[in-house]
């Protein structure tokens, strides 16, 4: 299977895209490669790892429409991002708005990872490979 699929972008449906993309900028430092304003729709990074969309931009992709989330709820969705500083990320994150859910801590496997809920109440998760020391 993986020579037929390659993972492609993560994309978070915004209600506020100018908004989401400035926040996920100062959060990641992720720039825009490519931003449709009128659409709603924008890929941050040059590995275009992240996208950000409207929800009228994911109708025009689901022909037959989707049930928008209602709820501030964290749901079952992480967005993981590899640094060797998980404590100077979580602490960007909460600087730029972000909400502290978990702060830095290393966990049985060797991890050390952080998380917040961030804009659209999206998950982030600031984790170093496993076995890799994190920063001191």
């Amino acid at each position: 299977m993986s020579e037929i699929l390659k993972f492609a972008t993560a994309v978070v449906y915004a209600n506020d895209v100018p908004a989401t993309v400035a926040f996920y900028g100062r959060v990641t430092g992720l720039e825009p490669m490519y931003y449709d304003a009128d659409l709603g729709f924008a890929v941050l990074g040059e590995d275009q790892a992240l996208s950000i969309a409207s929800h009228e931009a994911r109708m025009l992709m689901l022909a037959n429409g989707y049930d928008q989330a209602r709820s501030n709820r964290v749901s079952g969705t992480e967005l993981p991002f590899w640094t060797r500083d998980v404590a100077a990320a979580f602490r960007i994150a909460v600087e730029a708005g972000a909400t502290a859910l978990t702060p830095p801590r290393v966990i049985p496997w060797g991890q050390t990872v952080a998380y917040v809920q961030g804009a659209e109440d999206t998950i982030f998760g600031f984790v170093t490979r496993v076995g890799e020391a994190a920063a001191p």
